[in-house]
């Protein structure tokens, strides 16, 4: 255990560590910053200022019931730093916010890692020291030794990089840049859907290049299977669909939010690569984009369903009006409450071919 005892005698130094209990009221760490000094202990309300997912707590009461005289098992620490000027900005404000940040993404390291998170005890406490960033330091290590072999004491990269971008989203979900994204995202929805940009108009007069692409479309789209944007059986036509959603979004009636979304992604993108050297996700950018072509090409195929029922009670109010009262319906052994259904039934047909009441009455 001396590893965890290195571990701890670090983490604890009274000028670096805070020690205030998870349940303390008072949350504001940078200005108690400010009420300290260097040979002062920052805060003594809780034992040691470490926690793990539970909250507070004493790492060797917690270790006690079990034996680790002969263990010979790996151990694994680190840290995560937050800059202290944009702490606030991303709503880190207390050391329940840290702690709660922790639960969110050291467990995910766990098990991104390959170990079983029943399996596994976890630590973590918040330093305050460094001049320029607060830093979450963590230590884990296995109950029960299954990591044999000596590589087996390396995280890979692939969880690693994992790491980095969930405690990056994480962060990222508590901005308030994340909600000015998604506001631009529907505002961009929002006047497509106003100004009726992803339906065919049926007027002539008002056709223009869009309209002109979407009856061309109509024509190519399959009569069968899924019609789902991202469907492999629209990838023929697909390029074409992308192609009007292009033309949509360079609509003066649409272009100016959407403008203001591409802006916004730029800065989520650039703040991503600020504090880890790396985006939240490869080609941030392009991902976003694709969600929002998908939801405007998926808007545009419900409109083409609608058109396509909209044909069809057409063409069926057509042979209505002309033969309904030709048809000779028969029944046998029918219910009061069949022939209640078949009345309301009857009566909504006569209302949708506008037929006046004597008309319903003979029918």
């Amino acid at each position: 255990m001396s590893s965890l005892k290195g571990w701890i005698k670090y983490t604890t130094q009274k000028e670096k560590i805070d020690k205030t209990s998870l349940n303390n009221d008072y949350n504001d760490v940078l200005n108690t910053l400010n009420k300290v000094t260097k040979n002062t202990m920052l805060f003594e309300d809780s034992d040691l200022g470490i926690w793990d997912s539970n909250g507070d707590i004493n790492p060797f009461n917690d270790l006690k019931n079990i034996n680790f005289k002969d263990y010979d098992g790996f151990t694994w620490n680190g840290y995560v730093s937050i800059k202290k000027e944009d702490s606030y900005k991303l709503g880190l404000s207390n050391k329940q916010d840290y702690y709660e940040y922790s639960k969110s993404i050291i467990p995910n390291l766990i098990m991104d890692s390959g170990f079983d998170i029943n399996n596994t005890k976890w630590y973590a406490c918040l330093h305050l020291d460094s001049s320029k960033n607060f830093n979450i330091h963590f230590f884990f290590m296995e109950i029960k030794k299954t990591k044999k072999k000596h590589n087996d004491r390396l995280i890979n990269k692939s969880a690693i990089k994992k790491f980095k971008s969930n405690a990056l989203n994480y962060l990222i979900n508590r901005n308030d840049i994340l909600k000015t994204k998604d506001k631009l995202f529907m505002n961009v929805i929002k006047d497509i859907q106003i100004n009726n940009l992803t339906s065919l108009n049926k007027n002539k007069r008002y056709y223009d290049h869009i309209n002109i692409k979407l009856e061309k479309l109509y024509k190519l789209l399959p009569k069968e299977h899924r019609l789902q944007y991202n469907s492999p059986n629209l990838n023929k036509v697909r390029p074409l669909i992308n192609s009007i959603i292009y033309d949509i979004l360079s609509n003066s009636k649409v272009s100016i939010e959407y403008y203001k979304y591409i802006e916004k992604l730029h800065d989520i993108d650039f703040q991503n690569k600020e504090y880890y050297g790396v985006s939240s996700e490869d080609n941030y950018i392009d991902n976003q984009i694709q969600k929002l072509y998908t939801r405007i090409g998926n808007d545009i195929l419900n409109n083409y369903k609608g058109y396509k029922s909209e044909q069809f009670l057409d063409n069926q109010k057509d042979f209505l009006s002309k033969y309904i009262f030709k048809m000779n319906f028969k029944s046998n052994n029918i219910t009061e409450k069949q022939k209640d259904h078949i009345g309301i039934s009857l009566y909504k047909i006569c209302y949708y071919l506008n037929l006046n009441k004597n008309k319903t009455r003979d029918l």
